[in-house]
This record gives structure tokens, C-alpha cells and sequence, in this order.
């Protein structure tokens, strides 16, 4: 297993997270770590990552659709490897 950073661009829906009220969304591009055994299952996981991470255990109307937002809108900007577990 492997350790990944990876720069996820939200742009695109930067405005639309706003307008749902979602302040601790300000940044256009985030970054999350992720334990997978190489860049290409990183992308397979990263989209449901991402809608748990937002989402979170809320079942406000607003966070859903954050999550949704992102999950199906973001970018993978880099992939970058940070260590390799044994």
C-alpha cells in the first residue's frame, strides 16, 4: 500500500458550494491523502471518498448536494506519492 496527496480542483463549483452556504469550501483546489496501491486506484476510489468526506455523517439537504456536487464535478489536478507502506 502506498500513501498519495491529491490536488482536487473545484473551481468549476466553487460558486455553487457557496451558494449552498457551505463557507469551509472557500478554496478552489483541496487536498486529501489516500492509501492506495497506485495512482489509478486512487482515481477509482477518490469520487465516493470525496462524497463521504463532505457529506460527512449530516443528512442536511444542503451538504448532500455539496457532496454530490463535488463528487461528480471535481478535477485531479496532481498525484503526488508520499510513502509506500510494507
Amino acid at each position: 500500500m502506498n500513501e498519495y496527496k491529491v490536488y482536487i480542483d473545484i473551481s468549476d463549483i466553487a460558486e455553487k458550494i457557496k451558494d449552498l452556504g457551505l463557507g469551509e469550501y472557500k478554496k478552489k483546489v483541496l487536498s486529501v491523502t489516500v492509501e492506495a496501491k497506485d495512482p489509478d486506484e486512487v482515481c477509482s476510489i477518490l469520487p465516493e471518498m470525496l462524497y463521504k468526506s463532505v457529506k460527512g455523517k449530516r443528512r442536511a439537504t444542503r451538504y448532500v448536494e455539496a457532496a454530490e456536487l463535488v463528487r461528480d464535478n471535481h478535477k485531479i489536478k496532481k498525484i503526488k506519492f508520499i510513502r509506500k507502506y510494507e
